[in-house]
């Protein structure tokens, strides 16, 4: 006997049959309730086109339990989402020029978060900026953000770029441990 045909699939998760926590709740450390950043209690969802629908804690990296939360940078204001910056009045064209591109190339290189259905457009120049969400463990960033800097001068704040600075003088100083590789995988 094949299997049964007539079974019903599971209910599908939409925003329409979970909780919808308030914008004054996204604030609250309760353990029982853990929105995401979109005010969801549960899975991420985001808005339309795939952007987050409400603005990110303020503060830099807050810890939630055991896991520290990400800090969202990067969204550009919109009719849906007005609170958001609006990226013309970031543009420093005066920014230093190596600090610019080094944040621009941090930007993107990111680890891929989180991939959407959908292209963003650039709010300055209309190009297509991908459909990726980048993260350092740190910050998670869309994949357009490394454009905005690199090619509209958009100037990121004193902490993202300290960070930034930081992250990269790590990696470049930091002394090479050539013996483990060779240990764990056998060859010594």
């Amino acid at each position: 006997m094949g299997p049964r045909t007539d079974a019903r699939p599971p209910p599908v998760d939409t925003p329409n049959n979970r909780p919808r926590v308030e914008q004054s709740e996204l604030h609250s450390e309760a353990p029982d309730r853990a929105p995401d950043r979109t005010g969801y209690v549960g899975r991420f969802q985001s808005g339309r086109l795939g952007r987050p629908t409400v603005a990110p804690l303020p503060g830099g990296p807050r810890h939630h339990g055991d896991m520290e939360r990400l800090t969202l940078i990067g969204y550009w204001r919109s009719e849906a989402d007005p609170l958001w910056p609006d990226p013309n009045d970031l543009v420093d064209e005066s920014w230093d020029d190596d600090e610019r591109e080094l944040t621009a190339s941090y930007l993107a290189s990111g680890t891929i978060a989180r991939a959407f259905m959908g292209f963003s457009r650039c709010r300055l120049c209309g190009i297509e900026n991908g459909n990726l969400e980048y993260t350092d463990g740190t910050y998670l960033w869309p994949q357009g953000l490394a454009h905005y800097v690199d090619e509209h001068a958009i100037r990121m704040p004193e902490s993202v770029v300290s960070h930034i600075e930081r992250r990269m003088h790590r990696i470049e100083h930091n002394p090479i441990d050539r013996s483990w590789w060779k240990v764990a995988a056998g060859s010594e």
